[in-house]
């Protein structure tokens, strides 16, 4: 049975601040920023509405390496890279996802439901600070 799900301004605004930004922010993130244009806001009003979110399919939960839960608009399978240095967190466009894919369950006989790939290293701006320094 499909849940209806009320309108809700909070949980809209809430909704566009994720869309508009590809930082993959992080419930705490989003309290941050929307806080200051909506003082009456409250974080545990943000984790609600992310919870709503991604029930209602609208978002997805990207797991950080540092076990706090990031999101992002629910789009086209790809990959993530984390940088360990200063934590931000990349799409990877990958187009031969589905060729992996069928390849694994080929070699293995497993039917595989969901492929996920994640990178780690150092960001292109880490790097630039590194050399600078």
């Amino acid at each position: 049975m499909d849940k209806t799900y009320r309108y809700s301004k909070q949980r809209e605004l809430i909704y566009q601040a994720v869309c508009d930004t590809a930082s993959h922010p992080s419930a705490q993130m989003l309290y941050e920023h929307l806080k200051t244009k909506y003082p009456n806001l409250s974080l545990g009003t943000v984790y609600r509405n992310l919870a709503t979110l991604e029930q209602m399919g609208k978002i997805v939960k990207v797991q950080s390496p540092q076990n706090v839960d990031r999101y992002e608009k629910t789009q086209l399978e790809h990959g993530h890279f984390y940088c360990v240095k200063c934590h931000s967190i990349y799409d990877i466009a990958f187009d031969d996802l589905q060729k992996t894919k069928a390849s694994l369950e080929n070699k293995t006989s497993f039917t595989i439901n969901t492929l996920k790939l994640q990178c780690y290293g150092i960001c292109c701006q880490c790097q630039e600070q590194t050399n600078l320094e």
